[in-house]
Order: C-alpha cells, then structure tokens, then sequence
C-alpha cells in the first residue's frame, strides 16, 4: 500500500480548487497536459489538465476512512 503523505492535509489542489477530504475522495499527482510540471489535482482539475496516468505520467490515489491517500492507480506496473 503506497500512501501519498504529502497531499493528505492539504486543503486545496495546486490550482486553489478545495479537497473535500471525504473517503473516496479521488486525488491525483499528475503532470500538467502539455508541460512538464507536476501537479496535486482534485478529480475536476485532472480531468481538465491531468496528463494521464501510468508510471512517469500520473498517480491516482482514493482517500480512506481513516483520510489516508492509497495509491489505487499508475502503479509501477503500467496501470
């Protein structure tokens, strides 16, 4: 279980849009489309600027009951 301890108490994304910080909750550390900065998205910001997802372009994690950000997707293994 991979965790994502740096975004776990931020209360906005890096456009300023607010985390809602409720389980299954999706945020994403992605790269900008088009550039090759990252950022930390909530789920209407990746959908505009995400890059995608997969190893080198984008991880997905889901907030858990306990409000702990679990790697559920662009896992190492290309997914």
């Amino acid at each position: 279980m991979t965790r994502y301890f740096g975004a776990e108490q931020l209360d906005v994304d890096d456009f300023g849009v607010p985390f809602t910080h409720e389980e299954g909750e999706a945020v994403y550390d992605a790269r900008v489309s088009g550039e090759s900065s990252w950022a930390t998205m909530q789920q209407t910001t990746f959908d505009v600027y995400g890059a995608g997802l997969g190893t080198g372009i984008g991880q997905k994690y889901v907030r858990n009951a306990d409000g702990h950000l679990i790697k559920v997707e662009g896992l190492n293994d290309g997914t």
